[in-house]
């Protein structure tokens, strides 16, 4: 693991100086201050005199006069581009994230952008300051509620093995045939979007459907992912009862499923991100009732999410 960056101190400066003197080479006085060449030739270089002799006192005081004047206000670049992204958060709120916009920007639009960290870090700020901006945000910053252990429906679902069996391999994300499913409600538990993510590519299927019985949930998931077969190894979901018929589906697909342990979600991590963005685009009030569907038929559709 890399040693965090620390400034050179005066001690250090007083050492280049006396090396430096002598004829030591920046590799030698690198070696000598366990830091790395290009620091020490860069701060030759930057504080040498014009006759180029290093002066170590003259350094520390032109270092300790560059961290006086450096500011913590953004820079006039940082501040146009907070404004686009402020811009950008309001005209779609509750649909737009620091990562998702970073993406966009860099990858489809090819345009510069403030890293989402840093985007994070000003919405920190402008809340600090009493501004409601941060409310834009699809989750508002709202931290992880612990639950408390219930009555799982795990013990529940026939012939269940669990995600410690999973092969390791598929943690790894390096190749593909691993999968994730799982189900996003409509309101008042009316119509369903069965999604799957491959989590290698991340190539996405989600179907319509009118409600989330097991046999209707298999057959969904069987017709989505038959096309795909040879790459079907695995398919990782949670522990809700729609996913009790999951023998009917590992038959068809010829793949074996995993159930994640009760209030787990992280350990399905790549759905949950994915139901996340489909719920900015279909919110629980307007996702597809039963009366909306066709009576014989579901409609489905394929789709490449946005790797960002």
């Amino acid at each position: 693991m890399a040693k965090p960056y620390q400034h050179l101190t005066v001690d250090d400066r007083i050492i280049i100086e006396h090396e430096q003197r002598k004829g030591s080479s920046c590799t030698d006085i690198a070696r000598m201050l366990h830091r790395h060449r290009t620091t020490v030739s860069r701060e030759v270089q930057r504080n040498a005199l014009s006759n180029g002799r290093y002066d170590s006192q003259l350094a520390q005081q032109r270092a300790q006069i560059r961290r006086s004047e450096a500011s913590s206000q953004p820079r006039p670049q940082t501040a146009q581009r907070w404004q686009e992204f402020a811009a950008c958060l309001r005209q779609h709120p509750r649909k737009m994230s620091p990562e998702l916009y970073h993406g966009r920007c860099t990858q489809v639009a090819e345009k510069p952008s403030l890293s989402p960290s840093w985007l994070y870090e000003l919405l920190r700020r402008d809340r600090a300051q009493g501004h409601q901006l941060y409310q834009c945000l699809p989750r508002q910053g709202r931290k992880y509620r612990r639950r408390a252990p219930g009555h799982a429906s795990a013990s529940k679902i026939p012939f269940r093995v669990d995600i410690e069996q999973r092969p390791p391999a598929v943690d790894t994300r390096q190749q593909p045939g691993h999968w994730e499913a799982d189900t996003i409600i409509g309101h008042g538990h009316q119509g369903v979007i069965v999604s799957v993510v491959e989590r290698y590519s991340r190539f996405t299927c989600l179907r319509v459907l009118p409600h989330r019985q097991a046999p209707m949930i298999a057959w969904a998931l069987i017709d989505m992912l038959i096309s795909y077969r040879p790459w079907v190894q695995t398919i990782t979901v949670d522990n809700g009862l729609e996913f009790a018929a999951h023998t009917i589906a590992a038959q068809h697909l010829q793949a074996q499923f995993y159930f994640c342990k009760p209030y787990h979600a992280w350990q399905r991590g790549t759905i949950e991100q994915l139901n996340g963005l489909v719920r900015r685009t279909f919110p629980k009030k307007i996702l597809v009732a039963p009366s909306l569907l066709p009576s014989t038929r579901t409609r489905s559709t394929t789709t490449q999410p946005n790797a960002a």
